[in-house]
Protein backbone atom coordinates (compact mmCIF):
# COMPACT_ATOMS: atom_id res chain seq x y z
CA UNK A 1 0.00 0.00 0.00
CA UNK A 2 0.93 3.64 -0.81
CA UNK A 3 1.28 6.53 1.13
CA UNK A 4 -1.04 8.62 -0.59
CA UNK A 5 -3.86 6.96 -2.38
CA UNK A 6 -2.69 7.29 -6.17
CA UNK A 7 -1.03 5.16 -8.52
CA UNK A 8 0.23 5.54 -12.25
CA UNK A 9 0.97 2.52 -14.19
CA UNK A 10 0.73 1.41 -17.95
CA UNK A 11 -0.68 -1.92 -19.68
CA UNK A 12 0.68 -2.97 -23.20
CA UNK A 13 -1.54 -4.92 -25.13
CA UNK A 14 -1.52 -6.69 -28.85
CA UNK A 15 -4.83 -5.08 -29.24
CA UNK A 16 -5.01 -2.25 -31.41
CA UNK A 17 -5.66 1.52 -30.79
CA UNK A 18 -9.17 0.98 -32.41
CA UNK A 19 -9.82 -2.23 -30.77
CA UNK A 20 -8.71 -0.97 -27.19
CA UNK A 21 -10.83 2.47 -27.74
CA UNK A 22 -14.08 0.72 -28.65
CA UNK A 23 -13.21 -1.61 -25.89
CA UNK A 24 -13.28 0.74 -23.36
CA UNK A 25 -16.18 2.39 -25.27
CA UNK A 26 -18.25 -0.49 -24.91
CA UNK A 27 -17.90 -1.07 -20.90
CA UNK A 28 -18.73 2.44 -20.39
CA UNK A 29 -22.06 4.20 -19.17
CA UNK A 30 -22.24 7.89 -20.15
CA UNK A 31 -21.95 9.95 -17.16
CA UNK A 32 -25.55 11.38 -16.50
CA UNK A 33 -27.56 13.10 -13.63
CA UNK A 34 -28.97 9.67 -12.55
CA UNK A 35 -25.07 8.17 -12.56
CA UNK A 36 -25.17 8.64 -9.13
CA UNK A 37 -27.57 5.37 -8.84
CA UNK A 38 -26.37 2.28 -9.80
CA UNK A 39 -27.63 0.29 -13.10
CA UNK A 40 -27.62 -2.75 -13.57
CA UNK A 41 -25.83 -1.71 -16.93
CA UNK A 42 -22.30 -1.84 -17.70
CA UNK A 43 -19.27 -1.71 -15.12
CA UNK A 44 -17.68 1.81 -15.88
CA UNK A 45 -19.18 5.33 -15.87
CA UNK A 46 -17.78 7.78 -17.92
CA UNK A 47 -16.49 7.91 -21.14
CA UNK A 48 -13.87 8.41 -24.03
CA UNK A 49 -12.62 11.67 -25.60
CA UNK A 50 -10.67 10.48 -28.30
CA UNK A 51 -7.62 8.35 -27.51
CA UNK A 52 -8.36 10.00 -23.84
CA UNK A 53 -10.87 8.30 -21.08
CA UNK A 54 -12.14 9.19 -17.38
CA UNK A 55 -14.50 6.56 -15.62
CA UNK A 56 -15.28 5.08 -12.20
CA UNK A 57 -16.31 1.59 -11.08
CA UNK A 58 -20.31 1.08 -11.38
CA UNK A 59 -21.40 0.90 -7.54
CA UNK A 60 -24.94 0.70 -6.07
CA UNK A 61 -22.98 2.31 -2.93
CA UNK A 62 -21.65 5.30 -1.97
CA UNK A 63 -17.52 5.38 -1.68
CA UNK A 64 -16.18 9.03 -1.35
CA UNK A 65 -12.98 7.62 -1.90
CA UNK A 66 -13.43 5.77 -5.22
CA UNK A 67 -10.66 5.79 -7.27
CA UNK A 68 -11.45 7.74 -10.62
CA UNK A 69 -9.35 5.93 -13.91
CA UNK A 70 -7.65 8.64 -16.04
CA UNK A 71 -5.75 7.46 -18.93
CA UNK A 72 -4.25 7.37 -22.74
CA UNK A 73 -4.32 5.01 -25.50
CA UNK A 74 -1.23 5.43 -27.79
CA UNK A 75 0.19 3.04 -30.34
CA UNK A 76 3.37 1.03 -29.93
CA UNK A 77 5.21 -1.80 -32.25
CA UNK A 78 3.38 -4.32 -30.78
CA UNK A 79 -0.10 -2.85 -30.66
CA UNK A 80 -1.05 -0.19 -28.02
CA UNK A 81 -0.03 0.64 -24.50
CA UNK A 82 -2.26 2.09 -21.94
CA UNK A 83 -1.43 4.74 -19.02
CA UNK A 84 -3.31 4.96 -16.42
CA UNK A 85 -3.82 7.11 -13.30
CA UNK A 86 -5.58 6.19 -10.33
CA UNK A 87 -6.33 8.82 -8.47
CA UNK A 88 -8.97 10.35 -5.66
CA UNK A 89 -11.70 12.72 -6.23
CA UNK A 90 -10.54 15.96 -5.81
CA UNK A 91 -13.48 17.01 -4.00
CA UNK A 92 -12.49 14.10 -1.28
CA UNK A 93 -8.68 14.89 -1.09
CA UNK A 94 -9.22 18.63 -0.44
CA UNK A 95 -11.83 18.08 2.22
CA UNK A 96 -9.60 15.40 4.23
CA UNK A 97 -6.23 17.31 3.10
CA UNK A 98 -8.61 20.23 5.55
CA UNK A 99 -10.01 17.56 8.38
CA UNK A 100 -6.60 16.15 8.39
CA UNK A 101 -4.56 20.05 9.00
CA UNK A 102 -7.73 20.96 11.34
CA UNK A 103 -6.98 17.87 13.38
CA UNK A 104 -3.35 18.76 13.50
CA UNK A 105 -3.77 22.17 14.16
CA UNK A 106 -6.05 21.50 17.27
CA UNK A 107 -3.94 18.40 18.61
CA UNK A 108 -0.73 20.92 18.60
CA UNK A 109 -2.88 23.08 20.46
CA UNK A 110 -4.41 20.68 22.60
CA UNK A 111 -1.08 18.63 23.93
CA UNK A 112 0.07 21.88 25.47
CA UNK A 113 -3.87 22.54 27.14
CA UNK A 114 -5.43 19.29 28.23
CA UNK A 115 -4.23 16.61 29.97
CA UNK A 116 -4.80 12.86 29.43
CA UNK A 117 -6.47 11.19 26.60
CA UNK A 118 -8.15 14.86 24.97
CA UNK A 119 -4.96 15.77 23.84
CA UNK A 120 -4.28 13.03 22.07
CA UNK A 121 -7.74 12.61 20.38
CA UNK A 122 -7.33 14.68 17.02
CA UNK A 123 -4.20 12.35 16.17
CA UNK A 124 -6.10 9.23 16.63
CA UNK A 125 -8.99 11.19 14.66
CA UNK A 126 -6.24 11.14 12.06
CA UNK A 127 -5.27 8.01 11.69
CA UNK A 128 -8.36 6.33 11.24
CA UNK A 129 -9.15 8.39 9.07
CA UNK A 130 -6.21 8.03 7.27
CA UNK A 131 -6.82 4.11 7.20
CA UNK A 132 -9.90 4.51 6.12
CA UNK A 133 -9.35 6.12 3.27
CA UNK A 134 -6.16 4.46 2.41
CA UNK A 135 -8.43 1.09 2.83
CA UNK A 136 -11.52 2.65 0.77
CA UNK A 137 -9.41 3.78 -2.11
CA UNK A 138 -7.39 0.50 -2.63
CA UNK A 139 -9.90 -1.95 -2.30
CA UNK A 140 -11.86 -0.30 -5.05
CA UNK A 141 -8.53 0.22 -7.11
CA UNK A 142 -8.02 -3.26 -6.80
CA UNK A 143 -11.15 -4.09 -8.38
CA UNK A 144 -11.38 -1.64 -10.69
CA UNK A 145 -7.89 -3.45 -11.77
CA UNK A 146 -9.23 -6.53 -12.41
CA UNK A 147 -11.88 -4.95 -14.61
CA UNK A 148 -9.65 -3.30 -16.90
CA UNK A 149 -7.59 -6.45 -17.16
CA UNK A 150 -10.51 -8.09 -18.19
CA UNK A 151 -11.14 -4.99 -21.25
CA UNK A 152 -7.17 -4.86 -21.94
CA UNK A 153 -6.30 -8.76 -22.20
CA UNK A 154 -5.25 -9.93 -25.65
CA UNK A 155 -7.53 -11.98 -27.59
Amino acid sequence: MKVYPYERYQVETNKSVEDVVAAIDNECEKWSLDSFFYKNGKKLVGGMDGRKFKFYRNIGYRNSFLPIVVGIVEESLSGSVIKITLRLNRFSMIFMAFVFAVCILVGSVAIFKVQGLMSVMPFIIVALGYCIMQSAFWVEANKIKAIMNDIFEPD
